[in-house]
């Protein structure tokens, strides 16, 4: 009743943006608006959204990205209380503030540029599975479900969990004037985080490290422990780059296709390889590092606070990979079902692709199971027309159909399955934007087929 309320007068009013183009602008920002107060489903939704620029219009995706990373923040009362409940009434001891404004917000967090105490960083059980990394890092503050700023409120539904967003972005070099009564000198930058309960989110970041750590294209923040709570985060800041910077015209074609294939690259490791899978890869969760063949990632020893500075070191081009609370796992026999699938898809086995789909379904009421093959079929033969490559299959079409298809005769897939698949189809409009040429079948032949036929 509330979301009709909210959004019925705006399609309402839709027809008068073609009458009048002029209001179009004005109908954009009171969409938005009503989505920001709609709260996290909706702007999740909103921030999928906004990476389908082959779906939507320009002006659209220009407002609706100001959802990764600006929504309408909090008071900065609730992030002092969220600190004092999280890390005691001396929290202004362990971290200081540059400024109270946030540098960024997401559907349910805001972020926050903090300097860590050298008591911090000289204390040797601070630090995650292996050496803290960035002399700088931010803190972010994350409620549950409902508007910024508001109490917390009894945890929701796994549905809804899935549905909170953190947001950590990197800003200015921590070494610029001190803000008048602040602590000087502190070496480190730190973000905290507060969500439905991070240790979680600390765990699967630690978990992805385990994963990356022989892949120097792909890094994440590291978990400052013991400095992480249900409710705070405190990990590394890492000195990037949004993502979606690299999607405006003018930066090198090249630079672009690289980057896009680390993307696609990085996403078929975690389902065929590791079987855990970053679940929100929105561009504001997707940043670059090492474009000008400089770094100033400052790697810096915890457990050393006398650094002082550290000399720009070679660094490779790599993806930074945030917001860690959403993942999917598949079990083995439902990761050897997609591989299957996949892989009919890529062979054009349309029927092959019906059989595995109802032999590993949740539930299926299916009466017309010749009926769904066929039309499976036609599905996929109609995609594999072409060279499959983003230029030429449209992958959330073609899933977009898949499902309606499922729907149609009653077909249940599992949540994890669906939530790769809806993985696979964000990323793609980022693959889109960045390389319509990136061939995705081809980039997964490794991972589908024994040696030799992947090479073939």
């Amino acid at each position: 009743g509330a979301l009709l309320a909210r959004f019925l007068p705006l399609l309402l009013l839709l027809p008068l943006t073609y009458l009048a183009p002029g209001l179009a602008a004005l109908w954009l920002r009171l969409l938005l608006k009503a989505t920001e107060a709609a709260g996290p489903t909706c702007i999740k939704l909103g921030q999928w959204a906004s990476t389908r620029r082959d779906l939507f219009s320009e002006a659209f995706c220009a407002h609706f990205s100001r959802l990764h990373v600006r929504v309408a923040p909090h008071p900065w009362a609730h992030t002092e209380r969220s600190l004092r409940q999280a890390l005691g009434d001396d929290w202004g001891r362990v971290l200081f503030f540059e400024t109270r404004e946030p540098v960024g917000s997401g559907c349910v967090a805001q972020v926050y540029k903090a300097f860590a105490s050298p008591a911090l960083l000289g204390d040797g059980d601070a630090r995650g599975p292996g050496e803290a990394s960035g002399a700088g890092a931010v803190a972010a503050l994350q409620e549950l479900f409902g508007a910024l700023g508001k109490p917390r409120k009894a945890p929701g539904s796994l549905a809804d969990q899935a549905l909170l967003e953190r947001l950590l972005l990197p800003t200015t070099d921590p070494g610029g004037p001190q803000t008048p009564g602040r602590a000087p000198g502190p070496r480190g930058l730190v973000p905290v985080a507060v969500k439905v309960d991070l240790r979680y989110e600390a765990r699967n970041l630690e978990h992805f490290q385990r994963n990356f750590q022989d892949v120097t294209s792909v890094r994440f923040p590291t978990p400052l422990r013991p400095f992480v709570t249900r409710d705070v985060l405190v990990e590394t800041y890492e000195d990037s780059v949004p993502v979606s910077s690299y999607q405006q015209a003018g930066i090198p074609a090249e630079l672009k296709r690289r980057i896009a294939r680390l993307g696609i690259n990085m996403l078929l490791k975690m389902i065929f390889v590791d079987n855990f899978v970053h679940a929100d890869l929105h561009p504001g969760n997707i940043l670059v590092q090492g474009t000008s063949g400089l770094s100033l990632g400052h790697k810096v020893d915890v457990c050393d606070p006398l650094v002082a500075a550290v000399a720009p070191t070679l660094c490779p081009l790599r993806l930074v990979l945030l917001d860690a609370g959403i993942v999917a796992e598949l079990k083995a026999a439902d990761l050897r079902n997609f591989r299957a699938v996949f892989l009919a898809v890529a062979l054009g086995q349309g029927h092959r692709v019906a059989e595995l789909i109802l032999r590993h379904a949740r539930a299926s009421e299916c009466r017309d199971v010749e009926g769904f093959k066929a039309e499976m079929a036609a599905l996929v033969t109609q995609a594999r027309k072409s060279s499959v490559t983003l230029e030429k299959l449209q992958v959330s079409s073609l899933l977009s159909s898949v499902f309606r298809l499922l729907m149609t005769h009653k077909v249940k897939l599992e949540s994890n399955f669906a939530s790769i698949v809806f993985a696979i189809m964000v990323l793609e409009g980022l693959g889109r934007s960045l390389d319509p040429k990136l061939d995705i079948l081809e980039a997964a032949r490794p991972f589908l087929l024994p040696g030799p036929m992947a090479r073939a």
